[in-house]
């Protein structure tokens, strides 16, 4: 894990009257991001691709029972 940012809180103290700062680093994972871009497997592609041909088919079925009536 690295430092990346770090973010300035205001802390507001009701004794003193002038505001607390204090500083708070920010962690993010390494291990979540790729160095590369990646594709997505065939087998996802054809998943959406089926759920579009059938989702385009039913909407042309609602439209075809529409103009019937």
């Amino acid at each position: 894990m690295t430092f990346k940012e770090k973010y300035f809180v205001f802390k507001e103290k009701d004794i003193s009257d002038k505001p607390v700062t204090m500083t708070v680093p920010q962690i993010y994972p390494d291990d979540i991001y790729v160095s590369s871009p990646q594709k997505m497997p065939f087998v996802v592609n054809a998943f959406i691709g089926g759920l579009s041909i059938v989702g385009l088919y039913i909407v042309y079925r609602f439209i075809e029972k529409s103009q019937k009536k």
